[in-house]
């Protein structure tokens, strides 16, 4: 198990344009590899995005239905 942050309805819900919603995760490489999804399997399995930050570009692996999300916590405040 690994316990990090993510964005929740960050605009990025569909896989593809058009497609229906469905569960999808996108991960950056590092994340990936604490989870044990081997490099290999990213390129069999993902399809790497590039998004553009503030920060800079950043890649992440799309895997769609590839990774169980468990949402651990309580009550968050809005602000």
């Amino acid at each position: 198990m690994l316990e990090t942050s993510a964005i929740l309805s960050g605009g990025f819900g569909h896989p593809y344009p058009g497609a229906p919603s469905r569960s999808i995760v996108r991960l950056p490489y590092r994340l990936a590899s604490m989870l044990c999804i081997s490099k290999d399997s990213l390129d069999r399995s993902a399809r790497k995005e590039i998004y553009g930050t503030a920060g800079g570009p950043v890649g992440l692996y799309l895997l769609p239905d590839g990774v169980h999300v468990e949402l651990v916590g309580g009550r968050m405040d809005p602000y």
